[in-house]
């Protein structure tokens, strides 16, 4: 006979979690003596303004979270909460971001991964993006070389590239075909120089198809 506990848990099963979070904290410029993720943002650092936005983004308060730190990792380790996986990238000095996200996504085994990079600030409304399909944010707010071309009618990213049409925040949402592909690169020796945007690049040339949403028009 089932116990009370059983019962109990039967009736109010655990949230079915099926989104994780890379929290790239490992680009290989930041060399100052506080990492990014830990300067102050709105007086907090950076990776809580993180964690507290990434519900927004995804709609849910329900998802896995690895944060990969290369430079001064025991600063940040030591701050993060102990819910989010933390993960040393030792080369990371000499390897680029996809090395970073595939230790990312050795770990966090879900049907869609948001990336964000240091950098990255989630400061605006995302409530009209559609998470359950492969997406990137744009904005106009955010100070980035890296910048989206997109067809402006049906809102498909056509490349991310150096000083173009809107700046990429950083932030990636991996669904479907696009996620295969992106553990294909990831988890290719010949590719974990590629930096973020990159992949995003080489994942639409392979056929995959990502949705530019922007906010922050400048008045």
């Amino acid at each position: 006979m089932p116990s009370i506990r059983h019962i109990a848990s039967a009736k109010n099963p655990p949230p079915v979690i099926d989104v994780g979070v890379i929290l790239n904290y490992c680009q290989f410029d930041d060399i100052g003596p506080i990492p990014r993720a830990m300067l102050s943002l709105n007086k907090a650092p950076v990776f809580e303004h993180h964690l507290a936005g990434i519900g927004q983004q995804l709609h849910t308060n329900t998802f896995g979270v690895a944060a990969i730190c290369g430079n001064t990792q025991n600063k940040i380790m030591d701050k993060i909460p102990n819910h989010v996986m933390k993960i040393e990238n030792e080369k990371y000095t000499s390897l680029g971001d996809a090395r970073s996200v595939g230790l990312g996504l050795r770990v966090l085994n879900y049907n869609k991964i948001l990336v964000l990079d240091t950098d990255s600030r989630i400061t605006m409304d995302m409530s009209g993006i559609n998470t359950q399909k492969s997406y990137v944010v744009l904005s106009n707010t955010h100070h980035s070389n890296i910048c989206g071309n997109y067809d402006h009618r049906t809102q498909e990213l056509e490349m991310l590239m150096y000083q173009m049409d809107v700046p990429f925040t950083g932030i990636a949402m991996f669904a479907g075909k696009e996620l295969d592909l992106l553990k294909v690169l990831c988890f290719n020796k010949d590719k974990y120089k590629l930096k973020t945007f990159e992949l995003i690049n080489e994942i639409i040339n392979l056929g995959g198809h990502f949705t530019a949403y922007k906010y922050g028009d400048k008045k």
